[in-house]
């Protein structure tokens, strides 16, 4: 029987935040290209909201966000149960909480943090003219790529998933901005 992630080969298991949601580094066979697979068991209390935060991130345009490229309801089989995917774009680089542990810690120039904040801010901004928040915003979420380029993942979906700290979300993601600028300028995590 085939099952709609057929097309996507798990390629490393990457974390596991509860016994109903798993995260892998997968690959679109058809599209030859990697992606990053969030599972979650579809009789989950969660599963409507992962579905309704996985459709409203993806109708944002910004470059900066790591784009929603399909939500899939997968149906059980013999050995697993039905789950819903959801399938975001895979960026090479690293998180801000990587690049500040391979520093040791040691906190970033002025420029260069406010900079990073900046432009997780711009995003923020475009996703809540639309009334779409973060909800989760942690320094695992934001991926300095490769070409040094600023980019944000977990776009409503990490709220959905791992929970919200504030029920007004975009307080969630006001006081995110200023744990970020914190981390980077100190070296040192308020979350």
């Amino acid at each position: 029987m085939s099952s709609p992630l057929d097309r996507y080969r798990l390629i490393e298991h990457l974390i596991v935040p509860d016994q109903a949601t798993a995260y892998w580094r997968g690959y679109d066979l058809t599209l030859n290209r990697e992606v990053l697979i969030r599972t979650l068991v579809a009789d989950d209390e969660r599963a409507d909201a992962l579905r309704e935060a996985s459709r409203s991130s993806a109708m944002i345009e910004d470059r900066r966000l790591i784009r929603v490229l399909d939500v899939i309801d997968v149906p059980a089989t013999d050995t697993q149960p039905a789950l819903i995917a959801v399938i975001n774009e895979w960026v090479q680089g690293h998180t801000l909480a990587q690049i500040m542990e391979s520093r040791h810690w040691q906190p970033l120039d002025v420029d260069q943090a406010v900079g990073i904040v900046w432009e997780v801010a711009q995003a923020l901004h475009r996703a809540h003219e639309l009334r779409i928040r973060h909800g989760r915003l942690l320094p695992t979420s934001v991926v300095m790529t490769d070409a040094a380029e600023v980019r944000i993942i977990g776009m409503s979906v990490d709220a959905v998933l791992l929970g919200a700290p504030h029920e007004d979300l975009i307080r969630s993601d006001v006081d995110a901005l200023g744990g970020l600028l914190y981390f980077l300028l100190t070296g040192k995590s308020p979350f």
